[in-house]
């Protein structure tokens, strides 16, 4: 991307557009998934998906070991050349496969360490994914870097649909357990790499230039770093419930956070996608940056700050439907994990926009000190089981957004007063809806109506609430409001033109 197609399109129409095509591809991957949960919750046992969140804590970790920030290092440097391809595909390739190894024969080893005799053999399978994901790694960096959001959404969607969707649902209904959570993994890393190499197939030369791996690590390095410290942050938690309270505990504890997560970590991809290449390409104009930055965290703040309130209080609802009566166990955790939805999804703007100014080491000590909260935090909370283990992570996200955010500011000259002000048509909202939507909620228990029911109110009820108090902030003339009904009309713009 160059800086005169972003002066020449404008920066808001591109990252409008490019998050309207991202975020509904997200919200059909997000329907997939619900769908899938509600499926797989009841044909699968708790300790199933323990094992499950175990193997995937494990490839994670390895796979920051192998990529070491080559995808983003592609996407931030403003030039590339065939050599900076070399060296990024034969670099990723060459520590998958020495990963696979490392993996594969020390499953037992690595079973013994979380004190989970079964889960050896599921290593093995998992540790397939370090060889297929290491041949997407440059192919899905040229998409970014070229700004084709529209075939990534696509490809996102169709990797879960074929993955999840079918292959998943089916060894699940064949009586597979946790086996059928790994084949859908696999599967759908599988699909998503075909589908980027299909589109920007990479041929390297037949050896690694030595000086252009060294530009890439040089980014790459730090950005590893903070990779490690934040997966050590949103994975430690997952190793100390394994480790002390048994796969069936992190199995509920799993679920409670993966429906938490499951908007933000989708959300956090739209932003990634989106914004980290854009900012990329403007991070020496500040003021841009920083306007673009505000503006995000105001819209963001709006939608979750009352969709959070509506995720607390009907939260049993919410596991009834999607997990089943067997799961009411997830209902505390999720409600104390709920709190800190804002600071998880603003969060992910900050990151975005830090790596994109390319602070990588600095975000690095951040993650750090996230990971300690995270891991520390843990240890302590688990004496009290899944609620203070729920507990100590929602102060260490909560730190983390203060920290990206402070970070931020500091290199764009950004003030704390604007950072409020950026959040106050959210807790407006939010203060007018809560009353509403806990009213709702009460009296649907009261008259024991269904669980899709009393969700349904409560969540029309936060709707329409939000909807008359921005339509009255617009008609006073507030300025973030005006702002994002703008943004509205340009993604409205560019869908009647698509």
């Amino acid at each position: 991307m160059s800086g005169q197609t972003t002066t020449r399109t404008g920066l808001r129409k591109i990252v409008v557009r490019g998050l309207g095509v991202t975020a509904l591809s997200n919200a059909i991957e997000g329907v997939l998934q619900i769908g899938v949960l509600m499926v797989l919750a009841r044909q699968l046992a708790p300790d199933d998906f323990g094992l499950m969140s175990a193997v995937m804590v494990v490839v994670g970790v390895a796979s920051i070991s192998y990529q070491l920030g080559i995808g983003p290092a592609l996407i931030q440097r403003p030039v590339v050349t065939t050599r900076h391809l070399a060296a990024g595909f034969w670099f990723t390739n060459l520590l998958a496969a020495l990963l696979f190894g490392l993996v594969y024969w020390g499953a037992d080893t690595i079973a013994y360490w979380f004190n989970i005799e079964r889960l050896a053999p599921y290593l093995r399978v998992g540790a397939f994914l370090f060889i297929i994901e290491g041949f997407g790694v440059v192919p899905v960096a040229r998409l970014s870097r070229d700004l084709q959001f529209k075939y990534l959404a696509v490809s996102k969607v169709a990797s879960y649909a074929i993955g999840y969707g079918a292959i998943g649902v089916g060894c699940a209904y064949a009586g597979l357990g946790a086996a059928a959570l790994i084949a859908a993994q696999v599967a759908q890393s599988f699909v998503h790499t075909l589908l980027a190499f299909v589109k920007r197939p990479t041929l390297p030369i037949l050896h690694v230039p030595l000086n252009e791996l060294k530009e890439l690590l040089r980014f790459g390095g730090g950005f590893t770093l903070g990779r490690f410290a934040n997966y050590a942050a949103t994975n430690g938690d997952n190793f100390v419930a394994a480790r002390y309270l048994g796969a069936e505990a992190l199995g509920v504890y799993g679920r409670a956070y993966q429906l938490l997560v499951m908007p933000s970590t989708l959300f956090g991809r739209v932003v990634d996608r989106v914004l980290f290449p854009v900012v990329s390409g403007i991070q020496n104009e500040p003021k841009r940056v920083l306007k673009a930055y505000e503006h995000a965290l105001a819209t963001v703040a709006v939608v979750v700050m009352p969709l959070s309130v509506l995720t607390i209080v009907n939260a049993q609802e919410i596991v009834r439907i999607l997990l089943g009566p067997g799961w009411m166990g997830v209902v505390v955790p999720f409600q104390i994990l709920a709190i800190g939805s804002l600071s998880r999804t603003n969060y992910k703007i900050s990151d975005s926009v830090v790596r994109a100014l390319g602070l990588v080491y600095q975000r690095a000590l951040v993650q750090v000190v996230y990971g300690v909260l995270v891991i520390g935090g843990a240890f302590v909370g688990v004496q009290f089981g899944l609620s203070g283990l729920s507990s100590a992570v929602l102060f260490a996200v909560t730190a983390n957004y203060m920290m990206l955010n402070a970070l931020c500011y500091s290199k764009l000259g950004g003030r704390w007063r604007h950072f409020v002000h950026s959040h106050l048509v959210g807790i407006v909202l939010t203060i007018l809806a809560v009353p509403l939507a806990m009213g709702t909620a009460f009296v649907g228990r009261m008259i024991n109506a269904y669980p899709v029911t009393i969700l349904a109110g409560s969540g029309a009820i936060t709707v329409a609430v939000c909807f008359v108090g921005l339509w009255i902030m617009y008609r006073m003339g507030l300025g973030g409001v005006q702002a994002m009904a703008a943004d509205i009309l340009v993604l409205a713009g560019n869908r009647t033109r698509a």
